[in-house]
């Protein structure tokens, strides 16, 4: 084993050391689940300056959010009244740009702190090492779809670190750590083995209103308590139960519906569904940002499937400033046929429309991964002063594909008096159209 060479002005904690000896022995991936307050990210800060100094690259520190990082990190003070900058000696600073979160070093790396609230800013680039930190609140895809490529193909390194959030994308990462140790690194630390928080302190925080599961989440590092606040916990886990998670295959004797939610520079999120009898099948769906409503057009003659109606929220009837046309009158200049849903509730009366139908809904379990893990992932805000959930849901990187997943069930109004069936004449009509088997 090599010699671990610590950062400038950086005393680790015992539980920290072999993070560095791991990393300085060739491992480049490591999950840490660690409690809050435990110093997570200052140890990752200080490694990834030692790693910085050493090789020259490019190096992103990576929050949920960008005014997290902003606020979290960069402009943050720790216990002992320092900067997590003083951690980096001036004399290897060849330039910071505060206003990007950006530090150029000397031997050429360049650090840049972000949130990942805006994926679309690490397409293009090539880190060599990344640390995404508080991750079970991140976007998966940032990593699936953007950093795990680049970094498998110039082998580079990812650090992980969070507290948990119920059994996410980053559950299953420890997993899969734990079960490769060989190549990945795995810790998992709670206030029982660092004694960093008095016990009592946590009996006081429940007198103040904080709930037992939040203090095992944060504290004791549970995976067992599922997402705070989310809104289709119970209708997931009595849906996994059930088996309506599973493979949920296209039904060819039955029309395809999707529901949108429209992004232009935000996300796009589609939810392709059918309606058999009484049951909604969700076989497939669709999440992308930063295209043009004809790549989504595209998308749905890939497909192949025979589609019925395209049902979008009240702003496909906004302009565009571009066109001065609206994206209704955009989508139906190809040749499927747009509805706008003339939505009559709330986004609470939604959610609860959501959750009232849920027992009717089938989801096929790899077409629509995406789509599960931002119904996990929807909940409610927390008031850090009042220590509650607050009566409305925290927008993130879920919000889009949980409301094209709401404006389906709100579409199923338009479906009562409509054939969802086909007949023999129409589905064969169907199939020499769209060339289906």
């Amino acid at each position: 084993m090599k010699e671990v060479i610590l950062p400038y002005n950086f005393i680790p904690r015992d539980y920290q050391i072999p993070l560095f000896e791991a990393l300085d022995d060739g491992i480049k991936r490591a999950v840490l689940v660690i409690h809050r307050r435990g110093g997570k990210d200052l140890c990752c800060w200080n490694l990834m300056l030692k790693k910085a100094m050493e090789k020259k690259g490019n190096y992103y520190y990576i929050f949920p959010t960008y005014s997290q990082a902003r606020k979290s990190f960069w402009d943050n003070i720790t216990e002992d009244g320092r900067s997590f900058l003083d951690f980096c000696p001036l004399e290897i600073i060849k330039k910071r740009l505060n206003n990007e979160m950006k530090l150029y070093l000397t031997n050429g790396s360049i650090i840049q702190v972000v949130g990942s609230d805006s994926p679309d800013a690490l397409r293009g680039a090539n880190p060599i090492g990344v640390v995404l930190s508080e991750f079970a609140w991140q976007n998966p895809t940032i990593w699936t779809s953007i950093l795990d490529p680049i970094l498998e193909k110039n082998k580079g390194w990812a650090i992980f670190n969070s507290t948990p959030q119920g059994k996410n994308y980053f559950w299953t990462l420890y997993q899969f750590a734990k079960n490769n140790p060989h190549i990945w690194y795995f810790i998992k630390v709670t206030i029982e083995d660092t004694k960093l928080i008095d016990p009592n302190q946590l009996k006081e925080k429940l007198s103040q209103g904080i709930s037992q599961e939040m203090l095992d989440q944060e504290y004791y590092c549970s995976f067992e308590i599922g997402k705070l606040g989310a809104y289709f916990s119970r209708q997931l886990k009595e849906a996994y139960k059930e088996k309506r998670i599973g493979k949920v295959p296209f039904d060819k004797n039955f029309l395809v519906y999707t529901a949108w939610d429209i992004g232009i520079s935000d996300s796009m999120a589609i939810v392709f569904f059918q309606k058999r009898g009484n049951e909604i099948l969700v076989i497939d769906h669709y999440e992308n940002s930063g295209f043009p409503l004809n790549h989504y057009i595209n998308f749905l003659r890939e497909k192949k499937y025979p589609y019925a109606t395209h049902f979008l929220p009240h702003d496909g009837k906004k302009r565009e400033i571009a066109t001065g046309s609206t994206f209704l009158q955009i989508a139906n200049q190809s040749e499927y046929n747009f509805e706008i849903i003339e939505n009559k509730y709330s986004l609470l009366e939604g959610i609860e429309k959501v959750r009232g139908i849920f027992p009717r809904i089938y989801i096929d379990e790899e077409k629509c991964d995406c789509l599960i893990k931002c119904l996990h992932e929807y909940h409610s805000e927390w008031d850090d002063n009042a220590k509650i959930f607050r009566n409305k849901p925290f927008h993130n990187w879920a919000s889009h594909s949980v409301d094209a997943f709401r404006y389906m069930i709100l579409s199923l109004n338009y479906l009562k008096n409509s054939s969802n069936s086909m007949s023999k004449e129409h589905l064969n009509e169907l199939k020499r159209k769209w060339k289906m088997d």
